[in-house]
């Protein structure tokens, strides 16, 4: 208990130490020392980090961020912590990335945030990500936004809600924009109480990256699972698991949806 009382109170003793020769001083006015060029370029950048281990090949990284972004310029910066910068060319550009998220290379979920003045790099978090979800298994009366939205606010803030016509005319499926908490596993569904009755929801999230069947979370896949140790004699003696089909796990990892 003391040892920890001692670790927490370091930088208050060694700022007293310092006595005197602690100084405090005001900066100037910002419009005096930062220009417009420098905000100009602030305003067009996004800082960015890949949501999983392992090394990757930088350089193939950018070509193919750019040709999906579909920029022809844009500056790209490595930070401390594997922290990203891109700078574009446009801030219509910029705003067109950052609208069109999630991203992904190789299956690793890039998370883009953009710049936030008086913030410093490292202060960046990169464990919540917006995706859309949908929503399955509603009826045909209790399709709508509002109803899509109020379910969807259990997985998190939601950031926009659409409802589509799917094939026949009187078939429609719900779509939200969350942000997600990456540090938690995601929701297969829920059991939604219409009053009269319950039913299950199904949640089947696009653009899905690099995912583990057996924990829930983005950013590994199943035979990199910490939490769960991958044993492949046993996912062989059962079809399913908790959060897929360990067959379709097996062949492709991830796909378009889960």
């Amino acid at each position: 208990m003391e040892e920890s009382r001692e670790v927490n109170n370091r930088p208050i003793v060694l700022c007293k130490r310092l006595g005197n020769l602690r100084t405090e001083v005001d900066a100037p006015p910002q419009d005096r020392v930062i220009s417009e060029v420098i905000l100009d370029e602030c305003n067009r950048t996004v800082f960015g980090k890949l949501y999983s281990g392992g090394s990757i090949n930088f350089q193939a990284f950018l070509i193919t961020m750019k040709r999906a972004w579909k920029v022809d310029s844009v500056t790209f910066t490595h930070h401390e912590l594997g922290i990203l910068s891109f700078t574009f060319d446009s801030e219509m550009n910029k705003e067109r990335v950052l609208a069109k998220r999630p991203w992904s290379f190789a299956s690793n979920l890039l998370i883009l945030k953009p710049w936030e003045p008086n913030k410093y790099t490292r202060c960046y978090k990169f464990t919540n990500c917006a995706f859309w979800v949908q929503v399955h298994g509603l009826l045909i009366e209790w399709c709508s936004k509002e109803v899509v939205s109020h379910i969807a606010q259990i997985l998190g803030c939601v950031k926009e809600v659409k409802v589509e016509k799917k094939g026949v005319a009187f078939h429609k499926v719900g779509r939200a924009r969350v942000v997600l908490d990456l540090d938690t596993p995601l929701s297969p569904g829920i059991l939604y109480n219409l009053g009269e009755g319950k039913v299950w929801l199904d949640f089947k999230y696009e653009r899905l990256p690099r995912f583990c069947y057996s924990c829930g979370k983005v950013g590994h896949f199943v035979t990199n699972c910490v939490e769960v140790p991958f044993d492949e004699a046993k996912y062989e003696d059962r079809n399913m698991n908790r959060f897929g089909h360990w067959l379709k796990a097996k062949a492709k990892e991830t796909g378009p949806f889960w």
